[in-house]
C-alpha cells in the first residue's frame, strides 16, 4: 500500500494474526485472526480506542478465540508467508483508507479496528458490534484519542506522520541559525573595535 507505513504495532498485530491463523490450522489469515492480533496488542490506540467506548476487552478477546475454528492445515508452525484471505486484504485496504480520512499519512492499530468495523470484514465485525462497537462511534474515540494521545510507537523509527520531525522545527532551526550568526556578528564586530581601539 504505497504511501503508507505501518507502525510497529500494526506489524506486530499482523504477525500474531498469522501465528493464530497457523496454530489454528488455516490455510489463510482471516478477519477474525486480525482481530486477535489487534486486541493482544494492549499498548496501542486500538485498545484506548475500545477504552474510550467502555468495552470489555477481556471478554471480547475471549469471545473471539472461543468462536474460532480450527482448520484442516497439518502444519502449524507459523509461515511468514501465509496469505491473507480476500477479506482481511480488504480490511487492510479499509485501515488505510480510515488513515487518509483522518488525515494520517500512518496506519495504526486504531485504523486497523476501523477496518474491521465494516460490513464486509464479517465474522470479525459481529464480535465487536456484539461488544459494543460501531464503526461510526469509534471513528469519533479515535479522532479524540489521537488528537489527546500520539501513538509512541511509529515505523522504521519515523513519528506518527512519517517524519523525524516535529511540525514548525524547520522554521525553529532557521530562526535558531539566524541568531547565531547575529550573536557571531556582534562578537566580530566587538572584536574589531577592541583591536581598533588598543592597536593605535
Amino acid at each position: 500500500m504505497p504511501g503508507y507505513n505501518f507502525t510497529d504495532r500494526v506489524r506486530k498485530a499482523l504477525r500474531v494474526a498469522r501465528e493464530r491463523a497457523a496454530g489454528l490450522q488455516q490455510e489463510h489469515v482471516g478477519p477474525e485472526h486480525l482481530l486477535m492480533g489487534l486486541l493482544e496488542e494492549s499498548g496501542g490506540l486500538a485498545a484506548a480506542v475500545l477504552d474510550e467506548l467502555a468495552v470489555d476487552r477481556a471478554r471480547l478477546i475471549e469471545a473471539v478465540r472461543g468462536s474460532a475454528t480450527v482448520g484442516t492445515r497439518a502444519d502449524r508452525t507459523w509461515p511468514a508467508d501465509l496469505p491473507y484471505s480476500a477479506t482481511a486484504k480488504r480490511v487492510l485496504e479499509l485501515a488505510v483508507t480510515e488513515a487518509e480520512a483522518l488525515g494520517h499519512s500512518y496506519v495504526g492499530t486504531e485504523h486497523l479496528l476501523l477496518g474491521l468495523l465494516h460490513r464486509d470484514a464479517i465474522p470479525a465485525v459481529t464480535h465487536l458490534e456484539q461488544g459494543g462497537v460501531r464503526l461510526d462511534a469509534a471513528r469519533e474515540a479515535c479522532r479524540r484519542v489521537t488528537r489527546a494521545r500520539p501513538d509512541p510507537t511509529s515505523p522504521s523509527g519515523m513519528g506518527r506522520h512519517g517524519s523525524t520531525s516535529h511540525p514548525g522545527s524547520s522554521s525553529a532551526g532557521r530562526v535558531a541559525l539566524v541568531l547565531s550568526a547575529a550573536a557571531l556578528l556582534i562578537a566580530l564586530l566587538a572584536l574589531v573595535l577592541v583591536v581598533a581601539r588598543f592597536g593605535r
